[in-house]
Order: structure tokens, then C-alpha cells, then sequence
């Protein structure tokens, strides 16, 4: 399938990186703007660039838009899809049939993944989709198909959660660090103890996560001392604050795109 890309910016790229190192045979085409960026693509991975928005959409079967939510209008006024093909968006906060209206166009699928799809190692998020476009996705990752919407919605705040655990993991090498333990060794242990702990969950899935910390914390261990005091300083509940706003927001922008 050729693929389209509206809105060459920072988690585009790595859609594309992903795919071509996945070793994707569909053409990717990009589109003018941001020509640097498009110009980087072009020379490491053999994307071609168009002359204009609607150029690339004439040309191919799926067409990934990823504009800041405040430039998805303009952008819909400057194109015409053709039944057949099938609208990306990577657009937060922006609902199909939303998109559905501004685009004048009805196969339309929501996607939200992360920075990890350049190494096809991201959560990739759908919205209701024909199989062979989430088998297309895959190869940027494993692949969650979410048909009600408020869900995709929650499943968005979780991706912001991924760059909260970036500030998190900072912190605790920060920590490390300050205490004489070299940078890189801190940055390998903090991120391994991450990667420990997500890849383990996973292999247990039908354990629920407090049972495995459960096993984990046991009564004078230093590991639940340590938990103890973060359950004293409600530790959890700054993200659960976050969390709650990033909703709102989204749900706000939501209905703003309604008016």
C-alpha cells in the first residue's frame, strides 16, 4: 500500500523510520512542508517528497495526518479523497466523525502510538479497522484495536504517560548520579529496571499487577519500605492529577472541534 504522510514532524519521522527499517516495500510519500525534516527522510530512506498536500493525496491508498490539532481545518480545506482510500489520524482529541466531516470523507481510522515506532517497538492504538490495516501497523509495533472511542481517548492520556516515565526515569538516574554512581550506569539500571518490570507484567498477564507487587514487597523487604513511605506521600496521585487534566483537555478540545 503507498502511504501518505500530512505533517512531516517529530513522531511522523519515526512512523516512517519504523516502516522502512521494519522493511516496509510500500512507497511513503511526504509532503512539502517542513521541507528540512522531509528533506532527511528523503535522503536516508528513499521517501519521495510532492509538490503539494493534494499531490500526495492523489496518489496513494493510505493517508496519515499528523498536524497540530489547531491546522487540522485548513489542511481538510485544502484536500479531496477518494472513496477508497483510507484517512490515519494522529490527531489527539479529534473524534472520526469529526474527521469524517472535515475531511468530506468516511474511511476514517484514529491511530496513536509513540517515539518507540522508529525502532518498532511502540503500542500502536486503533480505532476500529479492516485486518489487513492493522496487520499494515504491526510492523511498527504490537497492536491495540479500541472501537469505542472514549476509550482511544484514556488510551491517549496513556500515551502521555510515556513521556511522564521519561521525566521519572531522569529523576531517579538524577538520584544515582548525585550519589557518585556514573551517568551511563545509572541510565542503563533506572531504564532496565522499567524495561524489567513492563516486560514481566506482560509475559504474567493474567496476574494482576498488585499481586505481582505484592510478591515482590514483602514484609521487611527494602523494597516495601521504600513503598510504604511512597504510599505516605500519596506518591501516585500527582500523575492521577495529571491524568484527569490531560482528559479534560482532550474531551474540551473535543467538543471545540464540534462548533
Amino acid at each position: 500500500m503507498k502511504t501518505g504522510i500530512l505533517g512531516v514532524g517529530e513522531l511522523t519521522e519515526k512512523v516512517v523510520a519504523g516502516l522502512y527499517r521494519k522493511g516496509a516495500t510500500a512507497e511513503i510519500v511526504l509532503s512539502p512542508r517542513n521541507a528540512g525534516r522531509a528533506g532527511r527522510l528523503r535522503e536516508t530512506f528513499g521517501c519521495r517528497v510532492a509538490v503539494s498536500n493534494q499531490s500526495v493525496a492523489d496518489e496513494v491508498d493510505i493517508l496519515i495526518v499528523g498536524v497540530r490539532p489547531d491546522a487540522l481545518k485548513n489542511l481538510a480545506s485544502e484536500i479531496r479523497l477518494r472513496p477508497h482510500q483510507l484517512l490515519v489520524s494522529l490527531v489527539a482529541g479529534v473524534s472520526s466523525a469529526q474527521l469524517q466531516t472535515l475531511f468530506s470523507h468516511q474511511r476514517v481510522v484514529r491511530m496513536m502510538l509513540t517515539y518507540a515506532a522508529e525502532i518498532n517497538r511502540t503500542t500502536v492504538v486503533l480505532t476500529a479497522c479492516e485486518d489487513n490495516i492493522r496487520t499494515y501497523f504491526s510492523a511498527l509495533g504490537n497492536v491495540t484495536v479500541l472501537e469505542n472511542e472514549d476509550w482511544f481517548e484514556l488510551a491517549t492520556v496513556s500515551m502521555c504517560m510515556n513521556g511522564w516515565l521519561y521525566g521519572l526515569a531522569d529523576g531517579l538516574q538524577g538520584w544515582l548520579v548525585e550519589k557518585g554512581m556514573p551517568q551511563h550506569h545509572a541510565r542503563a539500571l533506572v531504564l532496565g529496571a522499567m524495561r524489567d518490570c513492563a516486560d514481566y507484567g506482560v509475559h504474567n498477564a493474567s496476574v494482576p499487577l498488585e499481586t505481582m507487587l505484592q510478591a515482590i514487597a514483602t514484609e521487611g523487604t527494602f523494597t516495601a519500605q521504600g513503598l510504604d513511605i511512597l504510599h505516605q506521600q500519596h506518591s501516585l496521585q500527582p500523575w492521577v492529577t495529571a491524568a484527569d487534566a490531560v482528559v479534560q483537555s482532550l474531551r474540551a478540545d473535543k467538543q471545540a472541534c464540534k462548533k
